[in-house]
């Protein structure tokens, strides 16, 4: 889906994330909409919530043990990528709404990213 967005955010200039933000936040990529593809959906925005990011970087489903503290690295890894400005946040959850994100690949540290 993804693919422009994921080869702009293995772009070199990435390797300054943590690992984990980065991994994360190359999941994220695949997840979204390219510009330009056809599709109802908003290119450049994630939708897929923290459940699906948890689930592709440990293995873990929610109620499984150890799921609290792999919730807590992706919340972390966000939180990096939020500051860096890859990602800024589109809406805030609520019950029954995950968050959404708008995927920037190419402002690295120059639009001083999201408010923590």
């Amino acid at each position: 889906m993804g693919t422009e967005l994921v080869k702009a955010a293995l772009h070199h200039k990435w390797a300054v994330l943590s690992p984990v933000a980065r991994l994360v936040w190359i999941q994220m990529c695949m997840r979204a909409i390219d510009p330009g593809q056809d599709d109802e959906r908003q290119s450049r925005t994630y939708y897929g919530g923290h459940a699906y990011l948890v689930f592709q970087i440990s293995g873990l489903e929610p109620g499984q043990e150890g799921y609290g503290g792999a919730l807590r690295k992706v919340e972390r890894a966000i939180a990096e990528l939020r500051g860096s400005g890859a990602v800024r946040l589109v809406n805030s959850p609520r019950s029954g709404h995950r968050a959404n994100y708008t995927l920037h690949p190419d402002d690295l540290f120059t639009t001083g990213g999201d408010p923590l």
